[in-house]
């Protein structure tokens, strides 16, 4: 099931069903599909200006499936000017990395990019 829905996702243009996609796949919580629903969140960060509910969507599916992987690219929504955008991502940060705040105290010297590193 996962492998089909990251076809879809992959191919699909209509907007909410990708949003049901990105939904689904969280809820399946399966770390194959971490990286299809992260292609998704950098053709919505590309665009110019975001959807904020397409991002709701993507968090909260990340959220789910608890991939460390997404920290990297997630990160940039702690500073975000949305508040609610701001919680979430913390809200995510909590769930997938619960010692995140220590460990960014700990690697200050570095990077955020590079403590939770993309890829």
């Amino acid at each position: 099931a996962v492998n089909l829905l990251c076809s879809a996702l992959k191919s699909e243009k209509d907007y909410i069903v990708i949003n049901r996609i990105i939904e689904a796949l969280g809820r399946i919580r399966d770390g194959k599909a971490t990286l299809r629903i992260i292609e998704k969140l950098e053709e919505e960060q590309n665009k110019g200006e975001i959807d904020k509910y397409r991002i709701k969507y993507i968090l909260e599916s990340l959220i789910r499936i608890k991939d460390k992987r997404a920290l990297g690219y997630i990160g940039i929504y702690l500073d975000f000017p949305d508040k609610e955008l701001q919680e979430l991502t913390q809200k995510a940060f909590d769930h997938i990395e619960p010692n995140w705040r220590e460990i960014i105290k700990k690697e200050r010297k570095k990077s955020f990019e590079e403590i939770f590193k993309k890829g």
